[in-house]
């Protein structure tokens, strides 16, 4: 089989900037990497905004054409090992061949097409390569440059060339392939047009390969499972079927048509029409569309509803929670997540056949509880590594930063720095680090673990083998809740044009790319003779004598009758050795018989074989037409056809600038209990320092951003879904609505890195350790300590003394307002265009999204701020957990919880009928009620224990249950008056709430209240990892704490406006002196029941120490809502099976009498008759005291008969009895 019968053609996408004096002067923003930064330990990224190095505008040689082609996805997608934290990418290919054919205007046919040719040899390293790199093979960094281009003419493979090394992307650079100058002489070229006259057409194809066939993506080596198998892996697809054929040979290829050079020639940039910002894209869009309706209030647009599809809760808005729950959602959606550990649980098996699984054991096997504290252990190590491995990177940086600077700071010494950094010194932070990691080591050796989901599930097999599993039932990994962190604001601007561009183009509807087989190419154009034999059936003048074709005749021009054509470069006998010479002529041919601008030539060859003298300019027309449709072809289009050009436009980059304005939390903000907003009195001016307030300056925060044409096209994407679920009539008013989405021209892109410059740390590139730098006295590089976790680059300044650092830098949390400065959009050949800048008086006002809009603005003479509320800049989450034994005792998640005692204090039911709060064990056992009675002295609260309860007194009952005891001993000493403000203050909180369940429900309420579930919720500020601390160098060894870690942050417990609140109120210790009530009514007589306002919230303090406790009496089947602000909101929610379990097993039990009734015999003895509500299931009794001894009845259900017993009724008091009448609600 030859080579070329190996070959797979993958096409790629190709784009050229034409560039002239005109296009030079409309604005570029181009830099290049300086790798000469790295021996320093700078960045080699320039910053945002500094002077570009690459100025255009007075650069001559920078005009003519610059080509720059899109690698296919598959070479642009990484594979990220979760073992050691790196991210592999397939090579590229790292040979390109480069066609171009230039058609002259008004010449003669021989003298009207020139071609140049050249090879990109892309891994080419030296001092004369094109771009800036790094050696590939040196151990450190060492600056080189890298590809090279050379005339096509004379070049032969080199005999030498490096180790297999070139990808998409480059040192410390994600956007090398992508951004052009990156990558000039690797996957772009300069073609100076000098040969080129103006208003010729010029056509480029361009071919790659891999030099080193064992690098090929398709080398055999990659097709363990075959060829179809690895077309599968890389997103690729061919037809027909490929089985059986063999492809070992990668080719990519593209093509430009019709580009018609002009030395005069200036295409518009767009003019952006609108910028706005949030904390999420769908805010900043949702904006976007809120400013337009007040602007144009006859374009129908409703913000509200369109921001709540966008958060799939439409159908929430109705409900009488809808508005609030798509407030928590957005709110919840403007912090980011990061995972919180792992929980093992122990569930039920799911059945291999058709058949219900088989019930499983309720009991938790012993061994459980032991795994998760293993796991605990586990997840708390690996964190506290994770913060010191961030610490030992920036202290190993700024030891060669030190070493790096002429004039270095006073105070610190090398000999200082490698002591830390030395870790066969069991003190040194490097020592902590690796003892850390044999910790962590250990404690995986506890729990199963996998770096992938099959080791996973092999640990799991593995254990569980060890630890004998319950029948039916499986152990399962779940995660526990995650940490959060507030995101980067996001800006969103609209009219740049950003879908002129697409990344992927080619893709079909499957999400795989097309390809062919070599022999799959189109191999010829067939024009019609229709129209070309005049109405006499006669040729035109001048044809060759002999039998005339009839007018349905097709001729055929094939791709060998124009492979020696003008358009097509030729390769010589010594690119003979070249493994894609003939694919390289094909294409050319391919693409010659698709370009229009070689319609005559085409043309002509069709005439001369049907005997015309030359081609009339019908065939010429008829060929144009058919070139530029890629139709009447023989063989196979390119999934990407030859382009039609025009100047690219392709969105790549945002440059933002802000100036930053910090905010003293504790003197400027204030927590409403919903959020935060910034206040000052009037006439205060920035900075405004209070009393023993350092004041604050503002700063610049700057960076520069992927873009990402995201939100349109998500919109439309889940419209359209939507449309599809909607009746005909509703789905044909709507459809017109989601089309109009698609000229929707917007641009996402989070201002990336602004959270961590506040923490002066650096997003950009940066320097990271040798690996094979070793520690002979223990064997550990520092890189390996390091590992592959997150790290950044502190933000320090250059020489400075050893004194305090100036305020206003280093920011241990966010809050404040900024502005915006400058926003520029930069495109892929560095094209730029000015979104914002605040020097101009025309600049546009930037829309803000709610939840940045500032009560009032920081006074400078800037128009628009953007307010920033407090937020915790390291992860963190609010733990919420139980302590059924009270306050200060030991606490647990309520996924722990195997029984309601874990978690439940006690239950109460609020009796409506006797003014009392009747209260049950954990366990539903009936204890006693709470209720007024008659004194010697007056009314007075007294403690009636139920019939058999081990509790006859509240001493007792304290005892065995403290926090119920506690609470009701403080019920007695506030008094009757307090009891009764209790009462109302429960009965109507609970007519603003609204639980599941129903039926049977509403008749025990009436009759014996809801039940409520008295519990100690524990309260615990909770980070991923320490507060980050200044890292300037007066730091360095001196750290200052953070702040964060002591202050404390005010909770809001409950949402009265909610009626999915279960909240009734709480108290901050048992026997607490007032009652904090969700709902207060009015016309209370005592100050014992307090209304929940900001003065009077608890507070918590992530310190990973301390916790909050509260006694909080809730509906147990609702959550209730903790709210901060500076996290989203979280829930105290009890587990419902086991309400559910404890509610059927409670005895309701409720004072009755006096009451008139006689006994009736009975199979089990004698019964109480009294009519039985029908509509409630369950086991009726009766109960009544006799002294000091309890009589229980059964109940004999009363009907309409007429008797006559022999005995009078009786007078009877007791209590009513009902076993297992509440069901867990259907």
């Amino acid at each position: 089989m030859s080579p070329v019968d190996t070959t797979l053609l993958v096409p790629i996408q190709l784009q050229a900037l034409q560039v002239n004096p005109g296009v030079r002067a409309q604005g570029f923003r181009r830099w290049r990497m300086d790798y000469t930064q790295l021996p320093g330990f700078g960045s080699p990224e320039p910053d945002a905004f500094a002077e570009p190095r690459l100025d255009w505008a007075g650069d001559a040689d920078s005009d003519g054409v610059h080509l720059q082609w899109v690698l296919p996805a598959a070479m642009r997608t990484g594979h990220h090992d979760a073992a050691d934290g790196t991210t592999a990418y397939p090579l590229a290919p790292n040979r390109w061949m480069v066609a171009r054919s230039a058609t002259r205007v008004d010449r003669a046919p021989g003298d009207r097409v020139r071609t140049r040719g050249w090879v990109v040899e892309s891994d080419y390293l030296g001092p004369d390569g094109a771009s800036p790199y790094l050696d590939p093979a040196a151990r450190t960094p060492t600056p080189t440059r890298i590809g090279r281009v050379l005339p096509l003419a004379g070049w032969r493979e080199p005999a030498e060339r490096p180790a297999p090394f070139l990808t998409a992307v480059a040192p410390g650079n994600i956007t090398f392939a992508a951004y052009q100058p990156h990558a000039v002489g690797v996957f772009s070229l300069h073609d100076p047009a000098d040969d080129v006259e103006d208003g010729s057409t010029l056509s480029y194809v361009v071919v790659g390969w891999y030099a080193d066939p064992a690098s090929d993506v398709l080398a055999p080596a990659r097709q363990p499972a075959g060829l179809a198998a690895r077309l599968a892996e890389l997103g690729w697809s061919v037809g027909p079927d490929p089985a059986g054929r063999v492809a070992d040979t990668t080719v990519c290829h593209g093509a430009i048509r019709a580009l018609t050079y002009s030395r005069t020639f200036a295409a518009p940039r767009p003019a952006p029409a609108a910028l706005a910002v949030g904390n999420t894209s769908v805010d900043a869009v949702s904006a976007l569309i809120r400013d337009r309706a007040a602007r144009q209030p006859d374009a129908g647009l409703d913000p509200d509803l369109l921001e709540a599809f966008q958060y799939d809760l439409l159908h929430t808005l109705d409900e009488p929670d809808g508005p609030a729950l798509l407030a928590t959602r957005i709110h919840d959606a403007w912090f980011t997540a990061r995972p919180g550990g792992s929980v093992w649980q122990v569930v039920a098996a799911q059945p291999d056949g058709a058949g219900p699984p088989a019930e499983p054991s309720t009991a938790d096997p012993d061994w459980l509880a032991e795994l998760n504290r293993a796991q605990a252990r586990y997840d708390l190590a690996a964190r506290r590594l994770a913060a010191l491995q961030r610490e030992l990177y920036e202290l190993w940086w700024k030891r060669g930063r030190y070493n790096a600077l002429q004039y270095r700071p006073e105070g610190l010494t090398d000999d200082r720095f490698a002591a830390e950094l030395d870790p066969g010194r069991p003190e040194s932070l490097a020592g902590r680090v690796a003892a850390l990691r044999r910790e962590v080591e250990r404690a995986r050796t506890d729990v199963p673990w996998g770096a992938s989901q099959q080791e996973l599930a092999a640990a799991m097999d593995a254990y569980t083998a060890r630890h004998p599993l319950p029948p039916h039932t499986v152990l399962k990994r779940a995660d526990l809740p995650s940490f959060r962190s507030a995101a980067d604001p996001v800006v969103v601007i609209a009219g740049v044009r950003a879908g002129t561009f697409d990344e992927n183009l080619g893709t079909g509807a499957d999400g795989l790319l097309p390809c062919r087989f070599a022999g799959q190419l189109v191999t010829a154009l067939t024009l019609p003779l229709a129209g070309l034999v005049g109405p006499d059936g006669r040729l035109p003048d001048g044809s060759a004598p002999g039998p005339i074709p009839p007018p349905g005749v097709q001729i055929p021009v094939n791709a060998s009758d124009v492979a020696g054509a003008p358009g097509i470069v030729p390769l010589t006998d010594q690119h003979g050795g070249v493994p894609v010479a003939a694919a390289f002529v094909a294409l050319q041919a391919e693409a010659y018989l698709l370009d229009p601008a070689h319609a005559a030539e085409v043309a002509a060859i069709a005439a001369e074989r049907v005997g015309l003298p030359w081609a009339t300019a019908e065939l010429t027309t008829a060929a144009e037409q058919l070139m530029a449709a890629g139709s009447g072809v023989t063989g196979t289009l390119p999934a990407i056809l030859p382009q039609r050009w025009s100047q690219p436009w392709a969105p790549l980059f945002l440059e933002w600038q802000t100036t930053y304005y910090p905010l003293p939390l504790d003197t400027l903000w204030t927590f409403d209990g919903t959020s935060y907003d910034a206040s000052w009195p009037t006439g205060w001016t920035y900075p405004g320092p209070g009393p023993g307030q350092k004041p604050g300056r503002p700063f610049s925060i700057s960076g520069r951003s992927l873009l990402t044409p995201q939100p349109s096209a998500t919109f439309k994407a889940r419209l359209d879904t939507y449309l599809t679920t909607l009746p005909e009539p509703t789905r044909t008013a709507l459809s017109s609505f989601a089309a109009s989405v698609d000229s929707w021209d917007l641009l996402s892109q989070a201002l990336s890195g602004f959270n961590e410059q506040l923490a002066l740390r650096s997003p950009a590139s940066l320097r990271t350790p040798d690996a094979a730098d070793v520690d002979p006295a223990t064997g550990l590089s520092i890189a390996e300590l390091i590992g592959g976790g997150g790290v950044a680059m502190p933000m320090v300044d250059g020489p400075v003394t050893y004194g305090p650092p100036e305020p206003g830098g280093f920011q241990a949390l966010r809050a404040g307002q900024f502005a915006f400065a400058q926003v520029r959009v930069v495109d892929r050949f560095g094209q730029s265009i000015d979104v914002y800048d605040g020097r101009l008086a025309d600049a546009l006002t930037p829309t803000i999204a709610e939840g940045m809009v500032p009560q009032q603005s920081i006074d400078t003479g800037v128009a628009t701020f953007i307010q920033l509320p407090p937020r915790l800049l390291e992860p963190a989450r609010l733990d919420v957990g139980f302590a059924p034994a009270g306050p200060g005792q030991p606490s647990r998640p309520g996924g722990d919880a195997r029984v309601a005692g874990d978690v439940v204090c006690a239950w109460i039911v609020p009796s409506p009928l006797d003014e009392a709060l009747a209260c049950y064990a954990p366990d539903g056992t009936a204890l006693g009620e709470l209720t007024e009675t008659a004194g010697l002295t007056g009314p007075q609260i007294s403690w009636l224990p139920a019939p058999g309860s081990a509790c006859p007194t509240l001493d007792l009952l304290t005892g065995d249950f403290p926090v119920l005891g506690g609470f009701l001993r403080g019920l007695t000493v506030a008094g009757p008056a307090a009891f009764a403000d209790l009462l109302r203050t429960v009965d109507a909180t609970l007519w603003t709430i609204d639980p599941p369940g129903g039926g049977d429900e509403t008749y025990l309420a009436a009759l014996a209240g809801r039940p409520l579930a008295l519990v100690c919720a524990t309260l615990h500020g909770r980070s991923a990892r320490p507060p980050r601390t200044d890292p300037q160098w007066p730091r360095t060894f001196d750290p200052v704490p953070s702040p964060v870690s002591a202050h404390v942050f005010p909770v809001r417990v409950g949402d009265a406006a909610l009626r999915g609140d279960g909240l009734i109120g709480y108290l901050s210790y048992p026997d607490g002196g007032y009652f904090q009530a969700a709902y207060r009514p009015s016309g209370l007589t005592t100050d014992y029941v307090r209304p929940i306002d900001p003065d009077s919230f608890p507070a918590v303090r992530f310190d990973d120490a301390e916790r909050t406790d509260l006694i909080v009496l809730m509906d147990p089947r609702l959550p209730v809502h903790l709210v901060t602000d500076i996290l989203p909101v979280t829930t105290l929610t009890l587990p419902q099976r086991l309400v559910a379990d404890a509610l059927a097993a409670m005895a309701l039990t409720v004072r009755f009498g006096p009451l008139l009734t006689d006994l009736q015999a009975s199979a089990a003895g004698p019964a109480i008759v009294l009519p039985r509500p029908p509509q409630v299931g369950g086991t009726w009794s009766w109960s009544e005291r006799d002294g000091a001894d309890v009589t229980t009845f059964d109940i004999a259900p009363a009907d309409g008969a007429a008797r006559f017993p022999g005995t009078p009724p009786a007078v009877r008091s007791g209590w009513l009895r009902l076993h297992g009448g509440r069901r867990p609600p259907q």
